[in-house]
């Protein structure tokens, strides 16, 4: 097939695993459900070091991220302070050197979970009775370039539990 790319690496599967979120006991805030502007939400992300393995008789990397959320009114009071977290697995289908493995763990993957967890996010208040989020767009791909994600093999991990 001409012109085609091949991608190096698959993405398996993701789960969500850390949702953690306080809500201010406050009328107002149960009785409001207009939609969330993008001036009262912050955000702060963290990146998770990713775990090699074999599965299947390919290497294998399992990274993610944490998500810190707030909202807050008019007033700028927090009605809501919340941790959301993602983890995903990803498989590679060709042998990668060192850079290419360094790319994936420190730039795909946080791309690619970030819009699972963004619109996760906003699923969970959406059910949990609060208005649209118009969450912010974050330039995740940018803000990994400068991160100190590290790679470690599930074999360290194992010896040192």
């Amino acid at each position: 097939m001409s012109g085609s790319v091949e991608s190096g690496f698959q993405f398996i599967s993701y789960k969500l695993d850390t949702i953690h979120v306080d809500v201010t006991s406050d009328i107002g805030v149960i009785q409001d459900t207009s939609a969330i502007p993008p001036d009262r939400i912050s955000m702060s992300f963290g990146f998770r070091n990713v775990t090699r393995f074999i599965l299947d008789e390919k290497n294998a990397y399992i990274g993610g991220l944490n998500l810190k959320l707030e909202i807050t009114n008019e007033e700028k009071k927090v009605l809501l302070n919340g941790v959301f977290g993602i983890a995903g697995i990803f498989t590679t289908l060709i042998p990668m050197n060192q850079k290419q493995e360094e790319n994936l763990a420190k730039l795909n993957i946080p791309t690619i979970l970030m819009p699972y967890l963004r619109a996760s996010i906003t699923t969970t208040l959406s059910n949990a009775g609060f208005g649209t989020i118009l969450m912010p767009l974050i330039n995740i791909g940018e803000a990994a370039k400068t991160s100190s994600i590290q790679i470690t093999d599930l074999e360290t991990i194992q010896e040192i539990n």
